[in-house]
């Protein structure tokens, strides 16, 4: 009796042991994705993970807005800013839909030339795009950026990109938690008006001119921009609803 006492407890003792060592494991193998504070996305492929807002951006943000006083493209970046604008660039990149690392790096490169003023495609949308469209399109069997001759060169998803990438200028770090930071600092009505005051600002930077394109892109950051969890793709398809082909995947304001 006591011998097979014993043999039981040996057996509970190995049993735990395991239950605890599995436990232990699945802890460690999820741990890059808890956080204590403010969630940020990552993923298995992410090249790491942006801070979630920077303060000193969002305490700022009204008074700057008004004075137009911030940064319009990464000439204006610190580096500890323009670090985080890449990465933030190269997480959009990521999330692209894009097969190939070089796709990915087209993508990447793509985005950071928008906002950088010694490139040549600096500040134009839609020229950007197309450089893009060529560079996809010239390797082998990609055909995710043919451009259809009814519509315009600007996708949804790029377009989304580069509207991410300009909440990221505007707040710091990840873009729907700048949007939830203004949201908190100034009020859902304030903060919106403020948003939509820098989008339309980059917009404009970016070649828009037309009256009705730029009441397009207010009265679709109004709608969307709230409760956006890639506040960049939603401001990108509220827009494509709201244009001359609606909602075909691409934008027609520019």
């Amino acid at each position: 009796m006591m011998k097979l006492h014993s043999n039981l407890m040996e057996v509970f003792d190995l049993v735990s042991k395991k239950i605890i060592c599995f436990v232990s494991a699945l802890i460690l193998g999820l741990s890059p994705f808890l956080s204590l504070g403010n969630v940020v996305y990552a993923s298995e492929n992410s090249p790491g993970t942006l801070p979630t807002v920077d303060m000193d951006r969002i305490n700022t943000f009204e008074e700057d807005t008004n004075n137009e006083n911030y940064a319009k493209d990464i000439s204006d970046l610190s580096t500890a800013e323009l670090a985080d604008f890449k990465l933030a660039a190269r997480l959009e990149a990521e999330n692209s839909g894009l097969q190939t690392e070089d796709e990915k790096e087209a993508y990447y490169q793509a985005l950071i030339n928008l906002f950088d003023p010694n490139s040549e495609t600096y500040g134009d949308l839609e020229l950007t795009t197309i450089e893009l469209t060529k560079e996809l399109n010239s390797t082998d069997g990609f055909s995710m950026y043919i451009r259809a001759a009814s519509r315009g060169w600007i996708s949804v998803g790029f377009a989304g990109s580069a509207f991410n990438l300009g909440v990221n200028l505007a707040t710091g770090g990840v873009a729907s938690a700048g949007v939830k930071a203004l949201i908190r600092k100034y009020g859902s009505q304030r903060a919106i008006d403020l948003i939509s005051r820098r989008i339309v600002g980059i917009a404009v930077t970016w070649g828009i001119k037309q009256v009705t394109g730029i009441n397009i892109i207010t009265g679709a950051v109004a709608s969307v921009i709230k409760t956006a969890l890639d506040p960049g793709t939603a401001i990108a398809k509220a827009i494509d609803a709201r244009d001359i082909i609606p909602n075909n995947g691409y934008l027609e304001i520019w």
